[in-house]
C-alpha cells in the first residue's frame, strides 16, 4: 500500500489523462472528512454518497469500458482482502477458486457471446455462489465481510449489477473489517484508494499485475 502511494505521487505524467471534473471530485473526496471513517469534524456528505459520485464519474459512454474499470478496481480490492481470509483460514482455497471461476466464465462469455445474456449470466453466478458458500455466516465479522468482497467480485461479471457490487465491496473494506479490523487505518485505506483511482484512470495498464487474465475483449457484452 505504501509502495503504491509513493509511486502514485511521482506519476504526474499520468494525472494529465484525468478529466478536470473527475480530478476536482477526487480532490474534494480526499479533502473531506467522514463520520464513517471515525473522523472528527466530519462533513455533510456520507462516505457511501461520495463513493457513488466517484463511480458515476468513472462511467464512459462505452459501457464495456465502464465495466472493465469497475472490474479492475474490484480485483485490486479483492487482492488486498485475500490476506484477511488466509490469516484466519489458511487451508480455505475459495478465493483462488473464485479467481479461476472468473477466468472461466469470462472465457465462456467470449466464446458464447450471443447466447450468454445478462439474465443467463446472473443465474449462473447465483448458482456458483450457492455452491461455493453454503454457510450463512462464519461467526467472525472480518471473515464474513472478506468473503462478501469475493462474492460481490463474482457478481461483477454481470455488467448490469457491477456498480452495486463494487459499492458493496468498498463498504466492506472502508466501513467493515474486510482489510483492517476496527477503526484504525480506515482513513489511510481510503487515501490509498484515492491514489489508486488516479493511477487506474491515468493509465489502466499500470496495475496489470493484478489483472493479467482480464483481456479487454472478454468484457464486451
Amino acid at each position: 500500500m505504501t509502495t503504491l502511494l509513493k509511486y502514485s505521487i511521482k506519476s504526474e505524467s499520468y494525472l494529465s489523462n484525468i478529466p478536470p471534473k473527475l480530478r476536482e471530485l477526487l480532490d474534494l473526496a480526499y479533502q473531506e472528512k467522514y463520520e464513517e471513517l471515525y473522523e472528527e469534524n466530519a462533513g455533510t456528505i456520507s462516505l457511501d454518497d461520495m463513493c457513488l459520485k466517484i463511480l458515476n464519474n468513472l462511467k464512459d459512454q462505452d459501457e464495456s469500458l465502464t465495466h472493465k474499470r469497475y472490474f479492475d478496481m474490484a480485483l485490486i480490492m479483492a487482492d488486498a482482502v485475500e490476506p484477511t481470509i488466509k490469516k484466519k483460514l489458511p487451508k480455505d482455497n475459495r478465493t483462488q477458486k473464485i479467481f479461476q471461476l472468473i477466468d472461466f466464465r469470462l472465457t465462456q462469455k467470449k466464446v458464447n457471446k450471443k447466447s450468454f445474456t445478462q439474465k443467463i449470466l446472473i443465474a449462473t453466478i447465483e448458482k456458483d455462489l450457492k455452491e461455493l458458500f453454503p454457510e450463512i455466516s462464519f461467526g467472525l465479522q472480518e471473515i464474513d465481510e472478506a468473503f462478501d468482497v469475493f462474492k460481490n467480485l463474482l457478481k461483477m461479471l454481470a455488467s448490469s449489477q457491477s456498480q452495486n457490487a463494487l459499492l458493496e465491496i468498498l463498504d466492506d473494506c472502508f466501513q467493515g473489517y474486510a482489510i483492517f479490523p476496527g477503526s484504525e487505518n480506515c482513513r489511510d485505506l481510503f487515501n490509498w484508494w484515492y491514489w489508486m483511482l488516479f493511477l487506474l484512470f491515468g493509465n489502466w495498464k499500470l496495475l496489470r499485475c493484478f489483472t493479467q487474465f482480464m483481456d479487454c475483449n472478454l468484457m464486451n457484452n
